[in-house]
């Protein structure tokens, strides 16, 4: 569900020492991204999702992990497969997530758009101690989701957008994407004539793969909302 031309192996995701920042409070626990990629990795096979592609990024420091695995369900669409987006981060940015939606396009290289974003909770013992049991959950949320994703696309397909720019205007104000892209989704949509929610969202989704990758889950998630109307 992200794209990223660096993505890291999982033996070198492995190798990556968990961070022990200093003044966290006794409660805190770092969440090593190997455990949280296998544990998710894991639920999906015991599902009989059977994940067959992964794409991760790390940030610079190594602290922040965003993450996607793709599954060999049926497809949503000819041009859209089932995906987990996974983020986690030990710099206390952001809680542990997990973001049901699709990978876009025939080899999925257009980018991905989320429908459904479920927190694992804060980094405490209880988040690592019980980490499989956390992620069963979470992964179960997400075959609900995956349930809803096919009426939800034909619902948008069906939407029309006369006035696409009424919904950039709106998701520049909400600080959503930032209005050099904002701009960028624009020119596509009127180079191409699109006038439907679905288009819309694929020719924003298009554009957020352009930018840092720990972002284009955030960006594309809050612009699903707004133009589902729940933001």
């Amino acid at each position: 569900m992200i794209t990223s031309t660096k993505s890291v192996t999982a033996e070198r995701l492995a190798k990556l020492p968990p961070p022990h920042p200093k003044e966290t409070g006794d409660y805190w626990r770092p969440l090593p991204h190997s455990d949280l990629l296998a544990a998710v990795t894991a639920e999906a096979q015991k599902r009989g999702w059977l994940p067959f592609g992964q794409t991760v990024h790390l940030s610079r420091n190594g602290l922040d992990m965003a993450a996607s695995i793709d599954m060999a369900l049926p497809a949503i669409s000819s041009e859209a497969a089932p995906s987990i987006g996974i983020t986690n981060s030990n710099s206390r940015t952001y809680k542990a997530t997990l973001w049901a939606g699709v990978r876009l396009g025939h080899n999925c290289n257009r980018g991905g758009i989320p429908f459904t974003k479920i927190s694992l909770g804060k980094h405490t013992s209880g988040l690592t101690e019980h980490l499989e049991e956390e992620v069963a959950e979470a992964c179960h949320l997400c075959e609900q989701a995956f349930r809803k994703i096919l009426p939800t696309i034909e619902w948008l397909k069906n939407k029309p957008i006369m006035d696409a720019q009424r919904f950039l205007v709106a998701a520049g104000r909400a600080g959503i994407m930032p209005w050099s892209r904002i701009g960028l989704v624009d020119s596509a949509l009127r180079k191409n004539d699109l006038t439907n929610a679905w288009d819309l969202l694929k020719t924003f989704a298009s554009v957020a793969i352009q930018n840092k990758v720990l972002s284009q889950l955030d960006w594309t998630y809050r612009f699903v909302l707004l133009v589902r109307g729940k933001e």
